[in-house]
C-alpha cells in the first residue's frame, strides 16, 4: 500500500502541471495526461477538520491515519484545554495498528520536508503542537513519553522500518561546530544507528544501502530543497541545509523519487508481510504558500514522476500494490489568463507618462500584457529534451495566483533563488504599542503589478483554502473502486485499513484481508 499526498495540492495546480509539462494536438490532450491522472479511478476528499472548515496538515493528515477527525495543529489527538500538548486522549495510527495486527509488516515514510512537519509525523507521532519537533524526533524511535506521571500511551511505537526526508537539525546536538543543530541532550543519528538503522545523509550513500536493514535517511537540516534549486538554480543548496548541522551546503540530496524506489526495495525485501508506505511532496505546499508557483508546480511534477516509477515497479513485481494519490489540503491557485511577459517587461510600471498627476497606480498599460479567453492563447513547455522541467524562462507563461495572500507585485516570472514576496514594515507597530507588524510588498522583488493583502496583517505568507482535492487511486480493481466518490478525509484510513487487511482475524470469519 502506497499512499502519495501532494501538500496543499489542489485540483487547479494538477491542471496547471499538465498546461506546462504535456502537449496537445487540436486542443485535446488525449493520453498524453500527467502519470497520477491515468491511474485508475477518481474521486473527491472533504479535507476540513472539526473545529474548522480551513484545515492544515496536521488535522487532515492525521484523519488519513487514524481515521478521526482532528484540530488544527494536532496529530491524533483530541484536543482538550489544557497547555500541554501531550496530555490530551490519543488515538492509535495506521502505523501503530500495523506494529500491532501485523508485525511482519514493514512501514516507511517519506518526504522532502522535514520528517517531523505534520503530514510525515501523522503516521507516527501524538501532540496538540505540531511545532514540537523535538517530540516528535523521538516518537519516531521511542515509546510516547508524557509529561505528566499519570498519562500512558500503550501501543508500541511505530518506529517506521525507512524514514527518509529532512530534519535534520532536531537529530544533532547543538555546539560551536553544529550551529544549526537544535538538540541538547541526544544524538538521535547515533541512537538510530546502535537500533540498527543504516544511516545516511546523501544521494550516493541511499543508493548503497542495503536491503536487510531498516534506513534512516536524513537529507537537510531542515526542509529539503526544492527541485528547481537542486536542478536548475543550484547555487541556492551551497550555502546551508547540510543536515550534520555544521552550516555548510546539502549539496548532495537525493530526489523524491530515488527516495521512494529506496522505501520500496528495501521494505519489499526486508519485511514478508507487505509494506505501507507514505510519500509526500510536502515542498508543493512550501511553494504556494510562498506564491513562489514555478517551484510548486516543479515539486508537483517530481511528484508525478514518483508516482509513475512506483506505478512501475508495482506492475513489474505482481501488480497487487494499491496506491492512492490525494493532497491534504488544498490551496486558492488558478490560472486566469496567460501572460506576454516580453511584452510586460517593455511596458512600463507606471501610466505617469500618459497620465501625469492623475495617474492612480491602475497600472493600465501593464495589465495590457494579460491574454484573456481568446487572447491567452498557450504557453510554452518547460520541459526539456531529457522530459524534465528545467525551462521556466519562457516568453508566454501562466497568469496565475491565489486569492488570498500578503501585499506584493507580481511579474509571473521564474525567481533565481526561493521567493520572498513580503517583507516586515513596523511603522504602525513603533507608533502604536501592541500593533502588529504589517508585511508588505518586498521591494527587493523585480517590477510587476501591484497587489494588496488578502490575509492577516502580520502573515507573509498565503494560506490553505476550503476546496476539496482529488483522490487518485491504482491497483488491483477491488482496492481502487473504493475510491470513485466523494468521502470525508477519515474513510482513506479505512479504505487503506481494508487493503492492509488490519481488521482480518483468522478466528472471525466476517472479517477478510483484502
Amino acid at each position: 500500500m502506497v499512499l502519495f499526498i501532494g501538500d496543499g495540492m489542489a485540483t487547479s495546480m494538477i491542471s496547471a502541471a499538465r498546461y506546462v509539462s504535456k502537449k496537445s494536438t487540436f486542443g485535446k490532450f488525449g493520453d498524453n495526461l500527467l502519470e497520477i491522472e491515468k491511474l485508475g479511478t477518481i474521486g473527491k476528499v472533504m479535507t476540513n477538520g472539526i473545529d474548522a472548515m480551513i484545515t492544515d496538515s496536521a488535522n487532515s493528515a492525521a484523519a488519513y491515519n487514524s481515521g478521526h477527525k482532528g484540530w488544527v495543529n494536532a496529530l491524533n489527538v483530541y484536543v482538550d484545554t489544557s497547555d500541554d500538548g501531550l496530555d490530551d486522549p490519543k488515538v492509535e495510527t495506521i502505523g501503530e495498528y500495523i506494529r500491532r495486527t501485523r508485525p511482519g509488516m514493514c512501514i516507511g515514510v517519506v518526504t522532502t520536508t522535514d520528517i517531523q512537519d505534520a503530514t510525515p509525523a501523522a503516521v507516527y507521532a501524538h501532540t496538540r503542537k505540531r511545532g514540537q519537533f523535538d517530540v516528535i524526533t523521538d516518537q519516531l524511535i521511542n515509546p510516547f513519553k508524557p509529561t505528566s506521571g499519570n498519562m500512558t500511551w500503550d501501543p508500541k511505537p511505530a518506529r517506521p522500518d525507512v524514514i527518509l526526508g529532512g530534519g535534520g537539525s532536531s537529530f544533532c546536538i547543538k555546539s560551536d561546530s553544529k550551529p544549526s543543530c537544535q538538540g541538547t541532550t541526544t544524538n538521535y543519528y547515533d541512537l538510530f544507528a546502535k537500533a540498527g538503522y543504516q544511516v545516511v545523509n546523501n544521494k550516493d550513500q541511499l543508493a548503497a544501502v542495503k536491503d536487510d536493514a531498516p534506513v534512516l535517511g536524513i537529507f537537510n537540516s531542515n526542509n529539503m530543497n526544492y527541485w528547481l534549486d537542486r536542478h536548475v538554480f543550484t547555487d541556492n543548496v551551497k550555502s546551508s541545509g547540510n543536515p550534520d548541522g555544521s552550516g555548510t551546503g546539502a549539496t548532495n540530496q537525493p530526489d523524491l523519487e530515488q527516495m521512494a524506489m529506496t522505501a520500496v526495495k528495501v521494505m519489499s525485501k526486508k519485511c514478508n508481510d507487505g509494506f505501507f508506505l507514505m510519500v509526500e511532496g510536502g515542498l508543493i505546499d512550501v511553494g504556494m504558500h510562498n506564491m513562489d508557483y514555478d517551484r510548486g508546480l516543479s515539486e508537483l511534477l517530481e511528484l508525478d514522476r514518483t508516482v509513475a516509477a512506483v506505478n512501475k515497479w508495482a506492475k513489474e513485481n505482481g501488480d497487487n500494490t494499491g496506491m492512492m494519490v490525494t493532497a491534504d489540503h488544498a490551496h486558492a491557485y488558478d490560472v486566469y489568463a496567460s501572460i506576454d511577459t516580453q511584452y510586460f517587461n517593455s511596458l512600463p510600471n507606471d501610466d505617469k507618462n500618459i497620465l501625469g498627476d492623475a495617474d492612480r497606480g491602475l497600472q493600465i498599460q501593464k495589465h495590457l500584457a494579460i491574454g484573456e479567453y481568446a487572447e491567452a492563447g498557450w504557453v510554452d513547455s518547460v520541459m526539456d529534451e531529457n522530459g524534465l522541467p528545467t525551462k521556466w524562462n519562457g516568453r508566454y507563461r501562466l497568469a496565475s495566483g491565489k486569492v488570498d495572500g500578503p501585499q506584493l507585485r507580481e511579474n509571473w516570472q521564474v525567481r533565481t533563488s526561493p521567493r520572498s514576496a513580503a517583507t516586515q514594515d513596523r511603522s504602525l507597530a513603533n507608533k502604536i504599542p501592541g500593533a502588529p507588524t504589517v508585511m508588505v510588498a518586498n521591494p527587493a522583488e523585480p517590477a510587476g503589478i501591484n497587489r494588496g493583502s488578502m490575509v492577516t496583517p502580520g502573515n507573509y505568507r498565503s494560506v490553505h483554502s476550503l476546496q476539496g482535492v482529488d483522490l487518485y487511486c491504482g491497483g488491483p480493481w477491488y482496492f481502487r473502486r473504493n475510491c470513485a466518490r466523494v468521502i470525508d478525509n477519515t474513510e482513506v484510513f479505512f479504505i487503506m485499513a481494508d487493503a492492509l487487511g488490519l481488521g482480518y482475524s483468522p478466528s472471525n470469519p466476517k472479517t477478510r484481508d483484502c
